[in-house]
């Protein structure tokens, strides 16, 4: 009974963490995402269910004429796209797949805590629902991949536990799978986290690591892998690196780099956070503990990590919800579990400050809600003939996904030529300039949008200084007087559609 109260609360506790954002999601009887790589996934949807059985390898919507190639995989894109069939909404579909992985992923924390007291099920559990970086990667409107890596690392991580402990056929054929899957999801982060995992696994055990369960977990994994590898038709992008990258990482909240000492640490996980290393050391090295090893290791990788990008909060945040029953299990002192929720005070700070943001927060997302519906509109009168679109980087792939058309510009690092010649555009003071660009580009469409955003934001991805003159905000502010290869075609208070007439 106890145990499925507690599976009932943590369920209603995760869908309530991940709707909070429901107003700027739900506008109008429409459906928005949270950023623009969720419209990029989205556009992927579409092409699926146009055309069933195809496996997306290059896109033309992002960086147009040219293209990109991109790091996206199939799997995301036919999980949402089945949703999209059964429910017949695809917008719908893409809102919600986050919040159902969330749940399927509660689901597994919460049979793999079932050996454990009470206090520590429900503050494994607690954690999973409400830690603000794992709501961020399964928040409602969000659908991108690493709510789908989040769900499979943690099967791989529970699955891992099952092994060290009480091994089984279908925990080895599960384990694989899992692993597989994620590594087939991206060779990124997975690819990282699988070999610590191995490493650290046979550091802990040695020889007693290698037994039938994983040679049953590898054969699992290759098949999964191989049936990638020839799905996919896998190939080796290159390593985005260059001043112009460097530029552009800064602008994406993913690649932010929190620090060693940051106190965002203390917004996601509480004040455990700052117990868990020691109570692991000391495990490890005063008591022998050697199980606790591989759990201490990834602590700490995914530590060092997400120090330097916060996209490794997620997998930092995985990492924290397999040791915690190391420290609250070894140490069941009452007290232990009090200080454990008392610590949550930063967590729940982080949560005021969310659910009852600041006037001038507020303001600023309503105006974001009403940019983006507005966005639309102009994407829909696009989407009547088509074509190449100029329009700021990150409004792109709403563009793209809304309109059917095909952007210069994009959220991905693969659009960075496309997003280069468009800051260009902007920054341009030459009409003539402008011009060539959209020629080459093969653009039908201009979309001017706020300069000081606008301008702002180009001039930091390309290190030019924006001139009072420069061409994104003529083009906004003198819309009756654009040059003669742009032909105004409709207006609203925060954009400018243009029709280019002379390509």
């Amino acid at each position: 009974m106890k145990r499925g109260l507690l599976l009932f609360f943590s369920l209603a506790l995760i869908i309530w963490a991940r709707v909070w954002n429901h107003e700027q999601i739900f506008v109008d009887g429409q459906v928005y995402f949270v950023d623009a790589d969720c419209y990029s996934r989205m556009t992927r949807v579409v092409e699926v269910l146009e055309k069933p059985g195809t496996v997306l390898r290059h896109h033309d919507f992002e960086n147009w004429p040219v293209g990109t190639m991109p790091h996206a995989t199939a799997p995301l894109d036919y999980l949402i796209a089945s949703l999209a069939w059964v429910g017949g909404n695809i917008d719908l579909a893409g809102a919600v797949t986050p919040i159902l992985l969330a749940l399927a992923s509660g689901f597994i924390l919460w049979k793999w805590v079932a050996p454990f007291r009470l206090l520590t099920q429900i503050a494994v559990l607690l954690l999973f629902a409400v830690s603000p970086i794992l709501v961020h990667g399964t928040v409602l409107g969000r659908p991108d991949h690493q709510a789908l890596l989040i769900f499979l690392v943690i099967a791989a991580f529970a699955t891992e536990w099952k092994l060290q402990t009480a091994p089984t056929r279908i925990a080895s054929i599960l384990h694989g799978v899992a692993w597989g899957l994620a590594l087939w999801v991206s060779l990124f982060e997975p690819a990282i986290l699988f070999g610590a995992s191995v490493f650290l696994g046979i550091a802990a055990q040695g020889r007693a690591w290698f037994n039938r369960t994983r040679g049953l977990a590898a054969a699992a994994m290759s098949v999964v892998l191989v049936s990638a590898l020839v799905i996919e038709h896998w190939h080796l992008g290159s390593i985005p690196r260059g001043a112009l990258f460097d530029r552009w990482a800064q602008s994406i909240g993913e690649l932010v780099r929190p620090g060693w000492f940051s106190p965002v640490y203390l917004q996601w996980f509480g004040l455990v956070f700052l117990a868990l290393p020691v109570a692991l050391l000391w495990q490890t090295f005063r008591t022998k503990n050697r199980a606790a090893i591989p759990w201490l290791g990834l602590l700490v990788l995914t530590f060092t990590l997400s120090a330097g990008a916060v996209r490794w909060g997620y997998f930092l945040a995985v990492a924290v919800l397999f040791t915690l029953p190391l420290l609250l299990e070894k140490w069941r002192q009452t007290w232990v579990a009090v200080l454990f929720f008392l610590g949550f005070w930063p967590v729940a700070v982080e949560w005021d400050t969310r659910l009852w943001p600041s006037q001038a927060e507020s303001e600023r997302l309503a105006e974001q809600r009403e940019d983006y519906r507005q966005l639309r509109e102009i994407s829909v009168e696009i989407g009547k003939t088509g074509g190449g679109v100029i329009a700021p980087w990150w409004l792109s792939p709403p563009v793209a996904y809304w309109s059917g058309a095909n952007c210069v510009a994009g959220s991905s690092h693969q659009s960075l030529p496309g997003n280069e010649e468009v800051a260009n555009f902007y920054l341009s003071r030459f009409p003539e300039k402008a011009r060539e660009i959209a020629r080459g580009r093969k653009v039908d469409w201009v979309i001017a949008y706020e300069p000081a955003r606008v301008l702002a934001t180009a001039s930091s991805l390309v290190d030019i200084p924006a001139a009072n003159d420069a061409f994104g905000a003529t083009i906004y502010n003198n819309a009756r007087h654009a040059p003669a290869f742009l032909r105004l075609e409709k207006e609203t208070s925060f954009f400018r559609l243009y029709r280019v007439v002379d390509p």
